[in-house]
């Protein structure tokens, strides 16, 4: 044989071997995961701050469905800042196939090009999602596409005040059934409890305060266009101005909001140091420092908002519940730029939203390790902590209902086991839909200055939520530097998109 013919034998041999090789090695581990090669799929998992020991535990029980079902195998990739965390690894390229954003922060991902679009994908692999979403599937679209799929809930909240029910039997109030309260008439009653428990004993205080505006939103119905305050909202009880988006901060409504706050300051009805906070106010609750907070539900859910609290409690409506787009982009899931397969990812999500094991198991746990079932019927599942536990010591405990359909989900004691049932019927019933349910802002033209406006609100909102500085003085600073950073434009741009889709 000459040389010629040597090399290419030889040539062929190591091309052969190289195939060979190849094919097994795929084979195998097509073998290994069940004749099929199965999708590792790497999903965000909000943490506050601490894995718990038994995530992987959990990881490995929703893979006994997953790659029996769709092929998939879930990772979970613990992260205290999702958003934050999903913009550094999808701009290194690292792997990350399903990211969540909290409270409006989608759009930072979408116009930095960080997520994909889902229209096409839905129809072809998500079309579950269509129905389990209804209406709320609205939070997720922004710029006429679709990029998150929301957590399923509630289609509207209720606000109000959540307060220790001894306290208000002791002084005499008890709520009347349909009334919304003002916060005129709360303040008596807040009066009555502070002279009454004395100076070591405060209304409210803890970390909730500060954030989504919730004591705003429990005095004044707005609509924030399905953005945020920054960016202006609508008064949806103000008869002269339908259809005008404002600075809410310019508003006569946040001045008498601004003084309210100084003078409930004054009053010693906050807690010291609240604008700053790291405390729940379940934790202070516990600790006997203070009579409630405020916050928003559904009917029948104030129990389970204060169930580590260790009191009885009382919801105080002070606002009727309203559909307003934001209400469903305060979860979204979406798929980043750096995911090798969507369409393996979009099962998933439909697998999520439509298997009562894989949400209870991201939501609740492991059945017998994080949690007992106290009863069960037709409505669901009243589950219990396992005795001797607390939330502290369970292996897995996720704190965010964030997980599918939250309509699937158990329901922790004390709460009613039908639960689920009233939030369905809590939504049929909401009478109130904002007119600008379905809006989404579009950011992008004018991101530089929301960026600049959000640096002055969080300059100012704090100490003026909780009423530590005078409002005569430091209201017109405040106003004076949100137009310096450019609210005005914003406002402007998002008034114009809101006119052309109003007109569409």
């Amino acid at each position: 044989m000459n040389r010629k013919k040597w090399n290419i034998l030889m040539l062929c041999v190591i091309m052969f071997t190289a195939v060979f090789w190849k094919t097994r090695n795929t084979w195998s581990a097509e073998k290994e995961s069940g004749e099929e090669s199965v999708y590792e799929l790497v999903m965000q998992w909000p943490s506050s701050g601490k894995v718990p020991e038994g995530l992987a535990d959990v990881e490995q029980a929703i893979n006994a469905v997953t790659e029996e079902e769709i092929g998939v195998k879930v990772r979970l990739k613990a992260c205290e800042s999702p958003v934050f965390e999903a913009n550094l690894m999808i701009a290194a390229g690292d792997k990350l196939d399903l990211c969540v954003s909290l409270f409006g922060s989608m759009p930072q991902l979408i116009n930095n090009g960080y997520l994909m679009q889902m229209d096409s994908l839905m129809e072809t692999k998500g079309r579950k999602l269509k129905d389990v979403c209804g209406v709320q599937l609205e939070g997720g679209y922004y710029q006429g596409h679709i990029y998150g799929i929301p957590a399923v809930y509630s289609e509207g909240w209720r606000y109000g005040f959540i307060g220790r029910t001894d306290i208000m039997e002791k002084y005499g109030f008890e709520p009347e059934e349909g009334k919304y309260y003002s916060f005129d008439e709360l303040e008596d009653f807040f009066r009555r409890v502070k002279e009454g428990e004395g100076e070591d004993f405060y209304i409210l205080g803890g970390n909730l305060i500060c954030k989504s505006n919730l004591l705003e939103r429990s005095a004044y119905s707005f609509d924030v266009m399905g953005a945020g305050v920054d960016t202006g909202v609508l008064m949806l009880d103000a008869d002269d101005n339908e259809g005008k988006i404002v600075n809410f901060y310019e508003t006569e409504e946040f001045e008498e909001f601004a003084r309210r706050m100084y003078r409930w300051q004054n009053s010693g009805f906050f807690l010291p140091d609240t604008a700053i906070s790291e405390d729940s106010p379940n934790l202070l609750m516990r600790q006997g420092k203070t009579l409630g907070w405020f916050f928003h539900n559904v009917p029948g859910e104030e129990k389970e908002n204060a169930s580590d609290s260790g009191w009885d409690v009382t919801f105080i409506p002070t606002m009727e519940a309203t559909r307003t787009t934001d209400t469903y982009q305060t979860v979204l899931w979406s798929i980043p730029i750096t995911c090798e397969n969507p369409e393996k990812v979009m099962e998933f999500l439909e697998l999520l939203y439509t298997d009562k094991r894989v949400c209870n198991l991201l939501q609740r746990g492991i059945e017998g390790v994080s949690y007992v079932v106290k009863e069960e019927n037709e409505d669901g599942k009243l589950i219990a902590l396992p005795e001797g536990s607390t939330i502290e010591t369970l292996p897995y405990y996720a704190s965010l209902g964030i997980y599918g359909n939250r309509l699937d989900a158990y329901t922790w004691e004390p709460g009613r086991i039908d639960r689920n049932k009233m939030i369905k019927e809590f939504s049929r019933s909401i009478s109130r839909t904002s007119p600008a349910w379905g809006y989404v802002f579009d950011q992008e033209p004018t991101a530089l200055e929301i960026s600049q406006v959000n640096e002055v609100i969080k300059k100012y909102i704090g100490i003026i939520e909780t009423g530590v500085v005078d409002p005569d003085i430091e209201l017109p600073m405040f106003l004076d530097e949100l137009k310096e950073a450019g609210i005005d434009r914003v406002i402007g741009e998002n008034q114009r998109q809101y006119d052309r889709w109003r007109d569409s």
